[in-house]
């Protein structure tokens, strides 16, 4: 949960299955307007597309957390059954911000894997970190401590969940490109062959 300011549900928001699909029919299109495809050596070819189309995945820096520390009004609503408070009022309380470094694609962190969980954290992306709160009720170090390994439990195992589909998607890549080469390759024959029986000579620039 953030306290106070607007992030989002981390992978929740985007179908990264059709994302992925998007990006093999992009690079298939791609390959196959292609003219350099008729000229360049084909291994070459397909080893560039390939390191450069591969996707990395989403990893979280567990042993590297760091934390900061503020006074918010926390809304009533928040508050344990054990505090007594009164609806609709706001009262101050310290909140503890986790700050959990990751590598890979922010935008992957809205993307929503084919294995997913029921729940979903609230987080927000600030200088290569992933940022969520736990609100401090009553100066309990354990129970703020659970709180964060709850939350750090749920967003690798959603990451674990994404990296699979990505790393699906990544062992395509190979037979998707050559394939789309082998139609780039019979497209621009046939028009360089259409070309030559025409008899004329293509004009340059």
């Amino acid at each position: 949960m953030l306290v106070s300011r607007r992030g989002f549900r981390a992978f929740t928001e985007y179908d990264l299955g059709a994302n992925l699909r998007n990006f093999q029919a992009q690079l298939r299109k791609e390959i196959e307007s292609d003219s350099s495809v008729a000229t360049t050596d084909e291994e070459v070819y397909v080893r560039q597309k390939v390191e450069a189309k591969t996707l990395p995945g989403i990893n979280f820096d567990t042993d590297n957390i760091t934390i900061t520390q503020r006074e918010e009004q926390i809304s009533a609503r928040y508050f344990p059954n054990s505090f007594m408070v009164d609806e609709g009022r706001s009262y101050p309380k310290p909140v503890v911000t986790f700050h959990l470094p990751f590598t890979g694609d922010p935008e992957l962190l809205r993307c929503c894997p084919s294995t997913r969980l029921m729940v979903s954290e609230e987080v927000l992306v600030e200088n290569g970190c992933v940022l969520f709160d736990a609100i401090n009720f009553n100066n309990d170090a354990e129970q703020v401590a659970k709180s964060r390994d709850e939350t750090v439990k749920h967003l690798t195992e959603m990451a674990g969940y994404l990296n699979s589909d990505i790393a699906a998607y990544n062992s395509q890549l190979e037979a998707l490109v050559r394939d789309a080469v082998k139609n780039a390759k019979v497209k621009f024959k046939d028009q360089s062959d259409f070309l030559d029986k025409l008899g004329n000579k293509p004009k340059n620039g």
